[in-house]
């Protein structure tokens, strides 16, 4: 058979370890207040683009904030 083997993060988990916290949204409020930087990219950058437009701006960031405050907005 075929076999591959994959890694799958959380909406929000920059740093995929398993949990969105302050390491996470300080990544997404970086990469937001400067867009050509490359804080994130690659799959890093699709799990922060919460808001699936293609960018990570402040819209991702205060999503992120609040999923890691307990708020539950992602998941």
């Amino acid at each position: 058979g075929l076999y591959q083997d994959v890694e799958i993060w959380l909406l929000g988990d920059v740093t995929g370890d398993g949990l969105v916290n302050f390491s996470d949204y300080s990544k997404v409020l970086s990469q937001s207040k400067n867009p050509s930087s490359e804080v994130l990219t690659g799959y890093a950058f699709q799990c922060g683009d919460v808001t699936d437009d293609g960018m990570i701006n402040f819209s991702d960031y205060s999503k992120v904030l609040s999923q890691a405050k307990g708020n539950h907005t992602l998941w």
